[in-house]
């Protein structure tokens, strides 16, 4: 009888992996039965980056305080923020952090309701989060080019900064939001979300981004820009339609939030996506 010999090294990853494993079931079924402490999310009147992070809390079936900073208050916080930046997270009495896409993470771990960021699904929601991100740093050139000019090579108030800010956004509907729109279509073809059936974090990043490029808010990019893509109508539909998404983010919230023009904020705001 021949036997196969596993190297130490192999065998300790492998024990290493297991334990983690464990420890990941054991910590999700711990998150649904432990009371949720108070959570306080702060930022801005509109979308923007806390956007993801609000549907993610609204999915999960946590509470949280949704506090609003109004541009005429942002100098005075700004340098009390770790990165001069919103949004901040606070959870009970800890320290408030910054980064919304850790946010984003920590509120899919806490869920008690849909499971948004579940163990099986990680692999899947990473490589969809990391097309996400590739879709927000190509929106954020135009919209970053009416926030912040100065940071493009152009004075902020010109006629030859606003005729920059309208060739660049009327480019990128024509390129690279047509290109990206493609393959967002292709990758939704038989699934309900972005990773399947299942609507998940990754599903939260992206669909504040669509509802903002299609709410007529950014300056030369038209509520028409997603018309020749049917399946990405249909998908952020499908997701507004949500019933927990449908209760607490109405049209009138959508509008309220979605179609502000927030080049007003400025200042390192993170506002940008």
């Amino acid at each position: 009888m021949s036997s196969t010999k596993v190297s130490l090294p192999v065998a300790v990853a492998a024990a290493a992996l297991s334990a983690l494993a464990a420890f990941a079931v054991a910590s999700a079924s711990k998150k649904r039965t432990k009371k949720v402490p108070p959570i306080k999310l702060t930022y801005f009147g509109i979308q923007g980056e806390a956007e993801k992070v609000r549907l993610a809390f609204t999915l999960g079936n946590i509470p949280f305080e949704d506090v609003v900073v109004p541009f005429s208050e942002w100098k005075e916080l700004k340098s009390k923020t770790p990165y001069g930046q919103l949004p901040l997270l606070q959870i009970g009495e800890e320290e408030p952090m910054a980064q919304s896409y850790a946010m984003l993470r920590i509120a899919g771990r806490m869920s008690n309701g849909r499971d948004v960021f579940a163990d099986e699904d990680v692999p899947a929601i990473e490589e969809a989060l990391g097309f996400v991100a590739d879709i927000e740093r190509s929106w954020r050139i135009p919209v970053g080019i009416g926030i912040g000019p100065a940071k493009y090579g152009y004075e902020k108030g010109t006629e030859e900064t606003n005729a920059a800010i309208k060739r660049v956004r009327e480019t990128w509907v024509k390129e690279d939001c047509r290109n990206f729109m493609s393959l967002l279509t292709k990758k939704l073809e038989g699934k309900k979300f972005l990773i399947g059936s299942k609507v998940t974090i990754a599903d939260c990043a992206l669909v504040p981004k669509l509802n903002r490029m299609m709410s007529g808010g950014v300056d030369h990019v038209p509520t028409t820009c997603l018309d020749d893509f049917p399946v990405v109508k249909e998908y952020v539909s499908r997701f507004m339609s949500l019933k927990e998404v449908a209760a607490k983010h109405t049209a009138t919230y959508v509008k309220k939030r979605c179609a502000g023009k927030d080049e007003a904020a400025g200042g390192g705001a993170n506002l940008a996506a």
